[in-house]
């Protein structure tokens, strides 16, 4: 199996965030409609044995999430600034990662805050057949943004770069391929009208950081039988999924909501390369499926130094 690194580039703004379950439902759909279903059955069916794609979610170039950590954050002035850190440099995970190193980070304003933000777009309801604008047909619409702000000053710089990790039996050659194929038409809800437009800069093969025995999820999972995994500290998402494509406009579109780890949640380092699974079950179609399998980064806890974890 190889491990790479995908550079993402986001065009404009989006309706939802990159993550793992929906870009991979992306890439399954490319499959079906450039390769066939047969091809599609195919890629499905090796997950019961060997996944053949296990990805990360998006994250802004160079960072990863903040690892929840298995002790509570200290009695601290910046207590506020603390918990508001979403992502660290991935640099970082070289070096033993704790709230006293966070703690000092922020004293000596080296850590700069990385988040979402929304914008608001005015849009207008179009007569196709006059081209004049209907009237009262105004409204406001909401795309999501990352953006880089310095802890010493108020100024954003745009983030449009974002990398995916990607553990796959696939070639390099392969990977792009079937990722170019599965955003052609964007990505997530309203691409028709310059959401989601996202592109492929580059694939290198390369592992996220492997470093300590405590491993932190790159992306949202359901364990599945066989995942044991100990002394969990867990963030948690449900999932209201729709399908998508042509699924979409012939069939009830809503996928039963599921509950997830998120990114960030830590355990200590399991022995497969990889959490979770598909999951079956999902709407009346057997068929369709939900996403429920991520790779993860491993780090060395500073509180817990002593135990080598």
């Amino acid at each position: 199996m190889n491990c790479y690194r995908a550079i993402l580039k986001v065009q404009g703004l989006l309706k939802i965030p990159i993550v793992s379950d929906t870009l991979w439902g992306h890439i399954a759909w490319g499959i079906a409609l450039e390769e066939g279903e047969e091809a599609l059955e195919a890629f499905l069916q090796h997950y019961d044995e060997s996944p053949p794609l296990v990805l990360s979610h998006a994250f802004p170039c160079g960072y990863l999430p903040r690892p929840l950590l298995r002790i509570a954050p200290p009695d601290s002035p910046n207590i506020k600034k603390l918990m508001k850190i979403g992502y660290l440099p991935k640099e970082l995970f070289a070096q033993p990662i704790g709230w006293q190193m966070l703690d000092n980070l922020i004293k000596n304003n080296d850590l700069q805050h990385v988040a979402m933000a929304s914008e608001s777009r005015i849009r207008n309801a179009i007569d196709r057949i006059s081209s004049t604008v209907e009237g009262e047909k105004l409204w406001s619409e909401q795309g999501l943004y990352w953006y880089e702000r310095s802890t010493e000053t108020s100024r954003r710089r745009l983030i449009n770069q974002f990398d995916v990790y990607c553990f796959s039996s696939w070639t390099k050659d392969e990977l792009e391929r079937r990722i170019e194929q599965g955003l052609r038409n964007g990505y997530g809800g309203k691409s028709s009208i310059g959401y989601g437009n996202v592109k492929l800069l580059d694939i290198k093969e390369e592992k996220p950081p492997l470093q300590g025995r405590r491993a932190m999820s790159l992306g949202t999972f359901i364990p599945v039988k066989g995942d044991k995994l100990e002394n969990l500290s867990t963030k948690i998402v449900v999932r209201s999924g729709k399908l998508g494509s042509i699924f979409s406009a012939t069939m009830n579109p809503f996928k039963k909501p599921l509950v997830f780890y998120d990114e960030g949640t830590t355990f200590d380092r399991p022995q497969k390369d990889y959490v979770g699974g598909l999951v079956p079950n999902v709407h009346p179609d057997a068929r369709i499926h939900s996403c429920g399998i991520t790779l993860y980064a491993t780090f060395q806890e500073e509180e817990a130094a002593n135990d080598n974890l």
